[in-house]
């Protein structure tokens, strides 16, 4: 067992997945009508209606089986933070996230398991005759990991740089995409970088005030880059990467339902062997589901349902419950 993991630990070690589920939403093209929940990409804040900040706390926990084998279990708890300025046609959008996981050995094995992360984002976006939104945006989120008896935790630091564009050739459709450059930085592996590409289409029908609906699927790829290592730095790898989004929201007088799904796949270069299967692809799936009271102006609260599973030679699988407490400026 130890023999496969020294093979496939620069491997396992960088996998972006320790990011996906900071930012991981279909709001790509169109902004949520939920004021506590942040966007995807730049050009989307260009559609969001007045100001607006939220703030959410979650509480989660979930463990990690082996071949039916409980592994370790895991309780989560985390904070995030959005607000929203808009002045004629420019938009403002950031978004703050932390979140902290304690993780109880139940019978060891060498995996990843995140002990600590923290996102933020910040996005500019300029809308023109009702037409067009672009924007501008960046992202820096830090991670702790723990690997192995001898990589016991350690740092990675990934910052992007992302320009997107929204499109809305009729009254009630849009179109658009974006492209990201990433950097990541890490204690343990030189520096890698790669480009992510993002497509969506959306509806979004009704006006404030009245029974509003919208609905957005996006799709983002990633292709496989690697670095050389140096010295006693180890060989960073990104693996191919695809993720399938999709949401949607209906709103009636003031009240907001809500749910969002993603799908995930990191396609290795080197399959990693484990009791004698070849595993050659890790999958992430999320989902949640929620309402919440949103006025036209005063203060928005509701709650959320959330889940997520993660299938490789491991399963993980974790249960969350989100409180949203936001502000909405007329």
């Amino acid at each position: 067992m130890k023999t496969c993991f020294g093979k496939c630990l620069s491997c396992l070690a960088i996998l972006i997945a320790i990011f996906a589920p900071a930012f991981l939403q279909a709001q790509v093209v169109t902004a949520p009508f939920d004021p506590t929940s942040s966007v995807d990409k730049p050009a989307a804040a260009g559609w969001r209606e007045g100001k607006s900040i939220g703030l959410v706390y979650n509480e989660a926990s979930g463990n990690r089986t082996v071949d039916s084998d409980e592994a370790y279990k895991f309780e989560t708890s985390g904070t995030s933070v959005n607000g929203h300025l808009k002045f004629s046609n420019i938009s403002f959008d950031a978004a703050w996230k932390r979140s902290k996981t304690d993780a109880k050995v139940e019978r060891f094995y060498e995996s990843r398991v995140n002990l600590d992360y923290d996102i933020s984002s910040a996005n500019i976006a300029l809308t023109g005759n009702d037409f067009v939104a672009v924007g501008l945006g960046i992202k820096i989120g830090n991670s702790t990991d723990y690997f192995d008896a001898t990589h016991d935790s350690e740092t990675t630091t990934q910052t992007s740089v992302a320009g997107s564009i929204s499109v809305k050739p009729m009254d009630i459709f849009f179109i658009g995409g974006g492209f990201e450059r990433v950097k990541e930085e890490s204690s343990y592996t030189v520096d890698n970088v790669w480009n992510v590409t993002t497509l969506g289409l959306a509806l979004m029908l009704g006006e404030p005030g009245g029974t509003r609906f919208r609905t957005e699927y996006a799709y983002s790829s990633s292709p496989h880059e690697s670095s050389s290592g140096q010295g006693d730095l180890h060989e960073a790898v990104h693996n191919e990467t695809t993720t399938s989004m999709f949401a949607a929201e209906l709103m009636m007088s003031g009240l907001l339902f809500s749910a969002k799904t993603s799908e995930k796949r990191i396609r290795l270069e080197e399959s990693v062997s484990f009791n004698g299967k070849n595993h050659e692809e890790m999958i992430f799936n999320e989902g949640e589901a929620g309402v919440l009271w949103v006025p036209q102006d005063g203060v928005a609260l509701g709650f959320y349902f959330a889940s997520s599973q993660t299938t490789f030679f491991y399963k993980d699988d974790n249960t969350a419950f989100k409180i949203n407490i936001g502000y909405v400026f007329q």
